[in-house]
């Protein structure tokens, strides 16, 4: 009967911080999307408005930017394996990021007029907005 006790205990155990997870799970999916709709989305849109055409759709770095772009919306969006989407965002926007800074954004910098880029900066409108103020800067000759 012990036995049965401590078996019926160690499901309700279970039972209970597999509800919690989901519940967990559930707060994160609500955050996320909020991140995704207020944040992600629209510096998404002004970089595929106004950054991606510097170097032109046809150039090898913008599209591996926007293939990247199209699966991370893909990873916001869908509704079904949530935890598993969960962990990719995590390590894929990280990994986009750090193209982005070390990469595009570099080839971006050499092509670009620091007009092009004040522009930029102004779209930008304080999404990333130091980044930017930088990349004028160092464009322009001047130290950051």
């Amino acid at each position: 009967m012990k036995y049965r006790n401590d078996v019926t205990i160690l499901v309700t155990i279970i039972f209970a911080v597999t509800q919690m997870r989901v519940i967990a799970i559930k707060t994160y999916k609500i955050y996320t999307d909020w991140f995704f709709k207020n944040h992600l989305s629209p510096h998404v849109d002004i970089e595929e408005k106004y950054v991606i055409p510097v170097l032109g759709h046809e150039h090898e770095l913008v599209k591996k930017v926007l293939s990247e772009h199209r699966r991370l919306k893909r990873l916001f969006e869908d509704t079904y394996g949530v935890s598993k989407n969960l962990s990719l965002i995590e390590e894929e926007l990280e990994a986009h990021i750090r193209f982005e800074e070390r990469t595009l954004f570099k080839e971006i910098q050499n092509i670009a007029s620091p007009e092009v880029l004040e522009k930029i900066m102004e779209k930008h409108d304080g999404i990333d907005s130091e980044f930017i103020r930088q990349m004028v800067k160092m464009n322009s000759g001047s130290k950051p």
